[in-house]
Formats: structure tokens, sequence, C-alpha cells
């Protein structure tokens, strides 16, 4: 997977740089990337205890200059899926439910993954005598949030178990500005399960955004 991932990137970066030629004769524009950390914190009881709250991402994205100072942005942002080992006790919250005495205390594993396009105005604000511009953007991003718990061992005996949820959810949010991102409504559970059975429920808070990147103008 890892080799088709990085071929198709190549091959998505040659086409991209031969419509470029293309279509600079007329629009200015421009393509770049970012090395950008996520902060996304979860609502208490639906995830706070399970899962990483600093997530690594990329974007790639491609600008078109409106104005001196407005351009106009779409890119696609992913982070890399983070795994981790937690130990819950009695009367702790696991994603909407309390851990009971007589399974305590539960060792899970889980894995997050947070990616999706992005389509942003972005302004830009000169330093004068200086070769800077600040940049803030609005617009809006489809975030796509894929989970997955796996119990390891229950009880004071430590059984064994291989019990895996995978959780996905595909939602809309506003990306209000260059660094805040608002997730709060994304809400990431199982689709398949009856209403009458218990639901394993995600529930994320708004998101913090920084990054650095490289863009070429044509």
């Amino acid at each position: 997977m890892k080799h088709s991932i990085k071929i198709y990137l190549t091959l998505l970066l040659f086409s991209g740089l031969t419509f470029a030629k293309n279509l600079n004769n007329y629009l200015e524009f421009y393509i770049g990337a970012d090395s950008q950390i996520r902060f996304t914190h979860f609502k208490k009881g639906f995830g706070e205890n399970l899962f990483h709250k600093t997530h690594p991402q990329g974007n790639i994205y491609v600008g078109f200059k409106l104005s001196d100072n407005v351009n106009l942005e779409i890119g696609h942002e992913s982070t890399i899926t983070r795994t981790c080992t937690t130990t819950l006790t009695t009367d702790e919250c696991c994603l909407g439910t309390n851990i009971p005495e007589s399974i305590s205390p539960i060792i899970f594993k889980t894995k997050l993954k947070i990616k999706g396009p992005h389509f942003s105005l972005v302004f830009a604000y000169p330093l004068e005598n200086y070769p800077v511009k600040f940049l803030c953007s609005i617009g809006i991003s489809s975030i796509k949030g894929t989970a997955e718990r796996k119990t390891i061992s229950f009880s004071p005996y430590g059984i064994q178990s291989g019990t895996t949820r995978t959780m996905s959810k595909h939602k809309e949010a506003l990306r209000a500005t260059i660094s805040f991102i608002k997730t709060r409504k994304i809400i990431i559970k199982k689709d398949d399960i009856h209403e009458s059975i218990y639901i394993p429920t995600i529930k994320l808070k708004d998101s913090l955004v920084y990054g650095l990147g490289a863009f070429w103008v044509f």
C-alpha cells in the first residue's frame, strides 16, 4: 500500500506540473504542501481517555490568485494513523458507557485517522518594508474520521479478548480560520447496529492546526 501511494503521488505531481504550464497562460496559480500538527480534543466520556490528542498531518493544495492579496485554494489534508493503548477501570466512561466492576480493568488498543478535502478563500496581509505576508483563510472542509477500538483483555484475571470495533463518520465542517477547524459537530459511531444495542460513540471538540509548508507559483 505504501508503494502504491508513492506512485500515485508521483504521477499526480507530474501530471499537475504539465497541466500547470498550460493553465499559466490564462491564470496565475500555485501548488504547495504543508507539514502540520492537529490538536484534537474529545468530549468527556467520548474518547478523551482512549485516543491521542495530537496528530501529525500533511496538506497538499492548489491555489488560484484572484487579486494581489486574495487567493482561492483547494486541497486535501490527512493525519497519520496513531495508535494508543489504554487501561480503564471501574466507573471510567468508555465511549458513552461506564466500565462495570465485573470486567475491570479493561485494556484497549485504539486507532484514529482524520482526513478530507477543503475549499478556502485565503487573505494575505503584506508587511510594509518586509518580504513577509500574514495569511488567514475561511472556507469549508469535508472531514472524515475513522476510528478503531480493540479490546486486548478484561477483568482482574486478564481474560484475553480479540473484539475489534471499527467506526467511521463523514460530516461537513466549517473551516473558520487558518488554524481553527470547527469539528465539534462530528460524531463517529457505527451505523449498522440496531438502536436497542449500545453504540460506542466518539465526540470531537474543535481542532487547532499549526503547520509549515512550501508552495510553487506558476
